[in-house]
C-alpha cells in the first residue's frame, strides 16, 4: 500500500488488527491468506504444496524484511538487478 501518513494503509491491508475481528473489519492480507489456505485445504489430498511468504516495508527507498529475525545487523533487503 502506498499513501500519505494517516490515510488508512495499515487499516486497509489489515496488518494492525487482532485475529478476532469481524469479516468486514479484516484487511486485504488476512482475507488473501484465508483464501489461499482454503484452496489448499480443498486440494491437499491430490497435491503437495510449499508456501513461501514475504512481508516487506518500503520507506524512503529502503526495503526492510518485516519477517526477518531481528539482530544487531540490518534487516534491509538488497535488490539485485539482472541485465537483459
Amino acid at each position: 500500500a502506498y499513501g500519505q501518513t494517516g490515510s488508512g494503509k495499515t487499516y486497509t491491508m489489515g496488518s494492525a488488527f487482532p485475529q478476532m475481528c469481524s469479516d468486514e473489519e479484516r484487511g486485504v492480507i488476512p482475507k488473501a491468506m484465508d483464501a489461499i489456505f482454503q484452496r489448499i485445504a480443498c486440494m491437499k489430498d491430490s497435491k503437495e504444496f510449499t508456501i513461501k511468504v514475504g512481508f516487506v516495508e518500503i520507506h524512503k527507498e529502503e526495503i526492510k524484511d518485516l519477517l526477518a529475525v531481528r539482530t544487531s545487523t540490518s534487516t534491509s533487503v538488497h535488490i539485485r538487478e539482472v541485465p537483459g
